[in-house]
């Protein structure tokens, strides 16, 4: 039997290959752009770049590669973010969506933080590595960990920590006492919890199992204040539950009854009050 042989069904392939990126790329009229797929084998990314660079079109590989005729704006984008200094920015106004890609491309290969406003026009900043620094730790944070940024950042560095950690699907949340930026790499359980959460109705509770990390449970605690919720944890036998309760309006009825009683006086809720809603009255 005949082994197959990658190399030679590899070479088969490639007069095809070329043949579709060079139609592909020669019908890219001035400022048009065609954007490659993630996950693409290393000899189709190089005939990707040798075939632009034939044509004298201008292409970066990241997450993808992207190809566009805009090598002249490439170019003279490249040098004058070379200019900028530390803790300097540099502005880029009223740019087509095919030169933004490019600023942002090379920005993010150069270790520079980029945003595009309302106006399309691109803010380039020179963070010192910091933004790169940013983009290394998120990238390398374990399912289900949590990477914590100090208090005291600036508006710009929050923004920086925000836009990576959406390039990742990573969920963020600032801790209102500290002011410390968390990110959980949670995207996809903060989502889930979302889902349940806001479904329950006034009075409805839900409860989630003792097997959850401490990072899945600041998760927790997080979105059910996002949405007005109560939490508690309580023991079961050896098991810590978290329940999350929709109770806005037991907590009103409730200030509303202690707010009429007279000086001395007294209130029984009665009987049958869950654990959530005693922590809502001792409140």
């Amino acid at each position: 039997v005949e082994s197959a042989d990658p190399a030679r069904g590899r070479r088969g392939e490639e007069p095809g290959f070329r043949q579709r990126v060079r139609a592909d790329l020669q019908a890219l009229r001035p400022d048009e752009y065609v954007e490659f797929p993630e996950g693409l084998p290393a000899w189709q990314l190089g005939i990707i770049r040798e075939v632009a660079e034939d044509l004298g079109l201008w292409s970066a590989s990241v997450w993808g590669c992207f190809v566009g005729h805009c090598r002249e704006f490439a170019e003279c984008a490249r040098e004058s973010l070379l200019e900028i200094g530390v803790e300097d920015q540099l502005e880029f106004p009223e740019l087509s969506q095919t030169q933004s890609k490019v600023v942002h491309l090379l920005a993010g290969d150069m270790g520079l933080y980029a945003h595009t406003d309302r106006d399309r026009c691109v803010t380039v900043h020179n963070l010192g590595g910091w933004a790169e620094d940013v983009r290394r730790a998120l990238s390398r944070l374990p399912v289900g960990e949590c990477a914590t940024f100090r208090p005291g950042l600036t508006e710009l560095q929050q923004e920086v920590v925000r836009a990576v950690a959406a390039q990742f699907g990573h969920w963020v949340r600032e801790d209102m006492c500290s002011g410390a930026l968390e990110v959980f790499n949670l995207a996809a359980f903060a989502e889930q919890v979302r889902e349940q959460l806001a479904q329950l109705e006034p009075g409805e509770h839900h409860d989630f199992p003792p097997a959850l990390s401490p990072e899945q449970r600041r998760v927790v605690h997080a979105v059910a204040a996002e949405l007005g919720l109560d939490t508690h944890s309580h023991e079961e036998g050896n098991a810590c539950v978290l329940t999350v309760a929709h109770l806005r309006d037991f907590r009103a009825q409730a200030c509303e009854i202690m707010e009429k009683l007279a000086p001395g006086g007294a209130h029984s809720f009665g009987e049958g009050l869950t654990i959530v809603q005693c922590k809502v009255v001792h409140q």
